[in-house]
């Protein structure tokens, strides 16, 4: 842990923000450092700031809070603490404040705040104080008290660690050195020990359990094997030719009723075909009108047109008439506006000398109007002025006036009060004077409570020794009676044990719940193999239904192929038959060309019977065409199925075979486990025997032994042990699940008996383990009493030891209190004296009579002297003394506070009135230079305002002529208005003029184009007529040739589109139906003949399925046959594969149990104590060996060495006295402190994962030492900083301070305040 920053307010004398950096160059270049300043000075309390800022406590407070709060400074509204450090963990910055209510001083002390945050990133990681002072133990590694005994050393606490009990020694060089790991490894060492035990003990019980097969029983089922694989592949080869005829047998029968389906088909389609006749007709009759529907549509559109042009003449008819109407209009408003437009000329140009007129009088006032504007504004600020220097004139009369009064005021008061001039001075020494008095008195005080507590710690002390003792002699006695109670719990422990060690029952109780898990596993494999019996039989039904099915697909597979063949070729020849019509068609016109009795200029022939228009149709041919391609449609897809479930029926009877297989060969692994499981319990039972005989010896009392046993009791356990059930050895009803269930049941009801026996044996374990725990408890008991006993012991010297220091204490404070009386008294008095020199003090003060003259004697001394003799009786009054001496010296600076406080108040008096004088003589040379001024000002502003008043009234004349002139004209109205709207009139009526011109015109126009659009409307419905005549004779002709009478029997016959390719499919379909029909019904008729003609077997069907189910029925008897021995072979050879592996492991783990037997032997206990206990004795031996380098670099004199019989205790061997060996606890307090900064710096050199001292602080404790030995100790220190730490040094030594070039100085100010100043010293407020 290293300190990189202190910033701290308003801590004891140190008023303000002060900020103290340790990464500044000089501690760069010299981490040793030092602080310096008179005694009283406030050096401590920078070590103060430190503790408080990271654990809310100072090594003089032991608490800080609302409660009361000694460490704010006087007369200030808050105070804090921060520190920026340095850890393994990261940076941190700390920070304690606290502050009264409104921060004023006289306000109510609030709650104060404690935070920690990261120094870097600024964010904050506790803010709750208790959990901020875990936080802040997580990262340093150490408490208040780890702190203040390793880094921080304050005043009276350099011997803290060395006076330390071993207790509190081992906390603080465990958590600076980390050795708490090796209390976790001597527990993980433990664990880990009685772990590979249990893994040991596991191996040989699985060992134990483990059954392998000789070579001959090995070499007999080999042999059975092969005999039972051969009579396998013969049954297999039977089944297949089985197959073969049922599928035969099922194939003739499917395609005989496929034929008759075909019949029932064919005759449903002729009855359909005859139903379809009438619908056929009226097809045919809607294809014949369809021929005229192209001369009626383009009728039907000539009509439209014609309706159409007619409506379009008669609007145009219509919107001609109202244009004419609109021209008529247009043209009468055309002439009133062009007869405005003149009327508006003539009124401008009657209107132009008026505004010629009008314009040059505007000028002519604008010209005089500014002139006069000037002069008037000039003439009012000038009349302002004068006013506001008459008022100022007779003001500064005024103070003036109150000036001259002040000023005599003032020089009567300074002349009253002259004395109060020497408080300027003098009053800083005399508060000084009152802090130290007051710091005396708070000493003496502290001093006198001390004694008190120590007097009364005197008293608690020889009591506890005396209770010590008492418990002791208790503690003896109870030993003893320990005794006696675990000797009596050792004879009743062999009594419940009948003789035989606690070891040995358990071990018979283990081996017989090994025996009865044993019986319970048989039980579950009897069950799990009638299971696999069912699930056996169930696969078998499943395969035997796949395989018929698949018989009759694979019939139908080889109808499917045959009629896809035929129906290929089928498909084939009508592609070549209408690839030849087609090239017949193409040549048509070679055909019309042709001359019967000319030849064929292609083949010669005379005769040409396709040139009269007999050229064959290709409209047949692609109707079969398509029927056929759609029939060797529907047979592919129907192969493809057929094909899809042939797979899906193969991969079925596949995975019924493996689950078969698995069934079988599950039940032959299991049968050989069960029967290996039973040979085990057969040969267990005999220790089930022993267990029974034990139980009854137990019972009755005596320990008999196997060769003496009585017979009675040989009868009595055969009785009780339970009944293994029996195997006849048969197979014949292996196969059947009921034999195993009934087997499972009877090795339930063997498996319950052990469980009752099992109970009886935890019973009476039980009962021993009680015993056995009850004698551990005793024999702990006494451990802990004799324990007790050696620490009672300890306690009586340790007790013995604290009243003698005790005694010594008493003494000590005792003098120290006479000697700070003495010192409070003169420091009163003194400043009393001075004070007294001003005379009579405001309000009436007096200092109080005798406070000081008549304190008692030695202020109660002697009678505390008298009372440490006699114990309580004196002691409560020298007591009694103290307070009223205290409390008489307390009104005393209480009064001299008081009236300090008052004379700094006349002295601030004086000199607020010496500067209020001087300030008032230079305020009335001014008011005096000002009015003169003033007065020269005023007559100059009278002179001008008169000069302007005259130039004001002639330009004020001259500007009305003008002005009523003016009025005559234009109304009064501006003359650029006037012809504005003139102008603007003539504008618009211009406007309106050519706007109703351009209507006129647009209107015209309009007219015209109308007329042309009705002449053309008319010219195109005349033709149009014309055409419609034609095209009605034309549609007419048609229909007589087609054979209607009109166009409404035309209309009759026409039918929807839908309807007439609804009836034309249909058509198509019945003939493609047909098609098809005799198509499958010739290629049925042929597969029957071909199958007719194999002729597998003449045996009926109901014959061939019994002899397939018995020769599968054999079959799977025997692969379950196969499939056992084959389990029993594998199983066999798994079990030699895990002998061999449980040996090795064996070997591996013993090797393994005696490795860490062995290292828990050396460390290894439950509570961790034998390594840590063992590392703790290293790790204090090597902070001694570093204490004592640094001890021989003080001193020759001293040797630091550990006491032998406690590891943790330090005796110290002088040198000096021939090597003798002492305590440290009688060394003086220069020899303390030079151990005790050795301690320090050997501690400072230790390190761990957790804490690192990077900084030390030692306040005080130099000015015990000579000169030659301080000269050495900063040669040490020296040393040190030169490895890289921070060591700061508190003290007054001037030879320490000349030898520390850095330095932080403590100057002390007047009012009790002191100020910083050093390396990296800044003041912030």
């Amino acid at each position: 842990m290293r300190i990189l920053k202190i910033r701290f307010k308003n801590l004891n004398s140190l008023t303000g923000e002060w900020e103290i950096d340790f990464t500044a160059a000089a501690y760069r270049a010299s981490g040793l450092f030092a602080i310096t300043g008179p005694t009283g000075a406030g050096k401590s309390t920078l070590l103060d700031a430190l503790c408080l800022a990271l654990y809310g406590r100072t090594p003089r407070l032991a608490r800080v809070n609302k409660g009361g709060n000694e460490i704010m400074s006087r007369r200030t509204g808050e105070c804090f603490s921060e520190v920026t450090f340095e850890t393994q963990a990261g940076s941190f910055r700390c920070t304690w404040s606290q502050n009264r209510a409104r921060k004023k001083p006289d306000g109510e002390l609030q709650i104060h705040r404690h935070e920690i945050a990261d120094a870097k990133t600024g964010a904050l990681l506790e803010t709750k104080i208790k959990d901020v002072a875990s936080k802040i133990e997580e990262v340093t590694g150490m408490d208040f008290e780890r702190f203040t005994r390793s880094m921080l050393l304050a005043q009276g606490g350099f011997a803290a660690f060395l006076q330390a009990a071993p207790e509190e020694r081992a906390s603080i060089l465990e958590q600076i050195t980390g050795t708490d790991i090796y209390s976790t490894i001597s527990m993980q060492v433990h664990a880990r020990n009685q772990a590979e035990k249990k893994q040991w003990e596991l191996l040989e019980a699985e060992m134990a359990g483990i059954r392998v097969m000789t070579a001959e029983q090995t070499q007999e089922l080999e042999q059975d094997l092969a005999v039972r694989n051969a009579r396998e592949v013969e049954q297999t080869q039977q089944l297949q030719t089985l197959a073969r005829q049922m599928a035969w047998l099922e194939g003739l029968e499917k395609l005989g009723t496929e034929l008759e389906q075909l019949r029932q088909r064919q005759q449903d389609l002729d009855d359909r075909r005859k139903a379809f006749e009438p619908d056929r007709l009226r097809a045919e009759r809607a294809t014949c009108a369809l021929e005229a529907a192209a001369d009626a549509a383009q009728l039907d559109s000539l009509r439209q047109e014609q309706a159409a042009d007619r409506q379009q003449w008669e609007a145009a008819q219509t919107a001609l008439a109202a244009c004419a109407d609109s021209c008529t209009d247009a043209a009468l408003r055309w002439k009133e506006k062009d007869t405005a437009r003149e009327a508006e000329a003539g009124r401008l140009q009657a209107l132009l000398p008026v505004l010629r007129e009008a314009r040059r009088l505007d000028v002519e006032i604008l010209e005089r109007r500014g002139p006069l504007n000037t002069q008037e504004q000039s003439f009012a600020a000038l009349q302002a002025e004068r006013d506001t220097l008459a008022r100022e004139r007779e003001q500064a009369q005024v103070r003036h006036a109150q000036a001259s009064d002040r000023q005599n005021a003032l020089q009567a008061a300074l002349q009253a009060s002259a004395t109060d001039e020497t408080l300027v001075v003098r009053l800083a020494g005399m508060q000084a004077h009152l802090d130290q008095a007051r710091t005396l008195m708070r000493q003496w005080r502290d001093g006198g409570r001390a004694r008190t507590e120590a007097t009364a710690a005197l008293a608690a002390c020889e009591a506890g020794q005396t209770a010590c003792m008492a418990q002791r002699d208790a503690l003896r006695e109870q030993v003893e009676s320990a005794k006696a109670q675990l000797e009596a719990a050792r004879e009743a422990s062999r009594e419940a044990f009948g003789g035989l060690a606690a070891a040995q029952w358990h071990a018979l109780r283990n081996r017989l719940d090994a025996h009865r898990v044993r019986a319970e596993k048989t039980v579950e494999l009897t069950e799990r193999l009638a299971d696999e019996m069912r699930r056996f039989a169930e696969r078998r039904a499943v395969i035997h239904a796949g395989t018929l099915e698949r018989a009759a697909v694979h019939a139908d597979l080889i109808a499917a192929e045959a009629a896809r063949t035929s129906l290929s070729q089928e498909v084939v020849r009508l592609g070549e038959k209408r690839e030849l019509l087609r090239r017949i068609a193409d040549l048509t016109e070679e055909r019309n060309r042709l001359l019967d009795g000319v030849p064929c200029p292609l083949c010669g022939a005379l005769h040409h019977p396709y040139a009269s228009g007999n050229v064959p149709v290709p409209d047949p041919v692609e109707a079969e065409l398509a029927e056929a391609r759609m029939g060797l449609q529907e047979a592919v897809e129907a192969l493809e199925r057929l094909r899809v479930r042939d797979g899906t029926l193969t991969g079925e009877l596949e995975r019924a075979e493996k689950e078969s297989t698995a069934c079988r060969d599950a039940y032959a692994l299991l049968e050989t486990r069960l029967a290996t499981e039973r040979d085990a319990l057969a040969a267990e039972r005999a220790e089930v025997v022993v267990v029974a005989a034990r139980m009854l010896s137990a019972e009755a009392g005596s320990a008999v032994s196997e060769r003496e046993e009585d017979p009675s009791i040989r009868r009595n356990r055969e009785d009780v042990a339970p009944v293994l059930p029996q195997d006849d050895g048969t197979r014949s009803d292996a196969t059947d699940p009921i034999v195993h269930d009934a087997r499972a049941a009877a090795c339930r009801v063997y498996a319950a008996a052990c469980a009752n026996l099992l109970d009886g044996m935890d019973a009476r374990l039980h009962l021993g383990d009680g015993l056995e725990l009850t004698v551990l408890s005793l024999r702990d008991g006494m451990d802990r009493m004799r324990e007790q006993l050696a620490s009672a012991e300890g306690d009586v010297q340790t007790a013995i030891r604290k009243t003698d220091a005790a005694r010594l204490l008493v003494e000590r404070l005792q003098r120290d209190v006479q000697v700070l009386g003495a010192a409070a008294r003169e420091a009163a008095g003194t400043l009393r004296d001075e004070v007294s020199t001003y005379g009579e003090l405001p309000g009436g003060m007096e200092a109080p009579a005798g406070l000081v003259e008549h304190a008692p004697e030695g202020d109660g001394c002697a009678h505390a002297q008298a009372g440490l003799a006699q114990h309580a009786p004196a002691g409560d009054e020298s007591a009694h003394a103290m307070d009223h001496a205290v409390e008489a010296a307390e009104r005393l600076l209480a009064w001299l506070d008081a009236t300090l406080t008052a004379l700094d108040a006349r002295r601030l008096t004086w000199q607020h009135r010496q500067t209020e004088k001087q300030e008032l003589v230079r305020e009335l040379a001014l008011f005096s230079q000002q009015m003169e001024l003033q007065a020269l000002r005023q007559a100059q502003v009278e002179e001008s305002c008169e000069s302007l008043r005259q130039a004001s009234d002639i330009l004020r004349q001259q500007l009305h002529a003008a002005e009523q002139a003016r009025a005559l004209l234009l109304e009064g109205r501006a003359a650029d208005e006037a012809e504005q709207d003139a102008t603007r009139r003539l504008e618009q009526a211009q406007a309106a003029a050519a706007m109703a011109q351009t209507a006129l015109q647009k209107l015209q126009a309009e007219h015209g184009t109308r007329n042309a659009q009705v002449a053309d409307r008319v010219r195109a419905m005349e033709e149009r007529a014309i055409r419609i005549n034609a095209a009605s004779a034309a549609f007419a002709s048609r229909l007589e040739t087609l054979g209607f009478p009109d166009e409404t029997a035309w209309r009759g016959a026409l039918l929807p589109e839908e309807e007439r390719r609804a009836l034309s499919a249909s058509l198509q379909a019945l003939g493609q139906e047909a098609h098809a029909l005799q198509e499958r019904a010739r290629t049925v008729t042929a597969l029957r003949d071909a199958e007719q003609a194999r002729h597998l077997t003449d045996a009926p069907m109901e014959l061939l399925v019994q002899q397939h189910t018995e020769a599968t029925s054999a079959r799977d008897a025997l692969q379950q046959e196969i499939g056992a021995i084959r389990q029993r072979l594998e199983e066999n050879e798994r079990m030699k594969a895990l002998v061999a592996g449980h040996l090795a492991a064996l070997a591996a783990q013993q090797a393994v149990c005696a490795r860490w037997a062995r290292l828990h032997e050396l460390i290894g206990s439950a509570d961790g104590k034998k390594y840590r206990n063992f590392a703790q004795g290293l790790t204090f031996e090597m902070m001694v060996r570093h204490a004592n380098r640094q001890l021989e670099r003080l001193s020759d004199r001293y040797l630091l060495v550990r006491d032998a019989e406690q590891p943790l205790e330090l005796l110290v061997i002088d040198n000096y006295q021939a090597g003798e060996m002492r305590s440290t606890k009688n060394l003086s307090g220069g020899e303390s402190f030079l151990v005790s900064l050795s301690l320090a710096l050997g501690l400072s050199h230790m390190a761990s994962r957790k804490v690192r001292v990077d900084s030390l602080f030692l306040d005080e404790g130099f000015g015990t030492l000579d000169e030659e030995t301080l000269s050495t100790a900063l040669d040490t220190l020296a040393g040190l900083e030169r490895d890289g730490k921070l060591i700061g040094v508190i003290s007054h030594v001037t030879a320490l301070k000349e030898r520390i070039t850095t330095q932080i100085q403590v100057t002390p100010q007047a009012n009790g305040r002191s100020t910083l100043s050093g390396h990296g010293v800044r003041r912030l407020a």
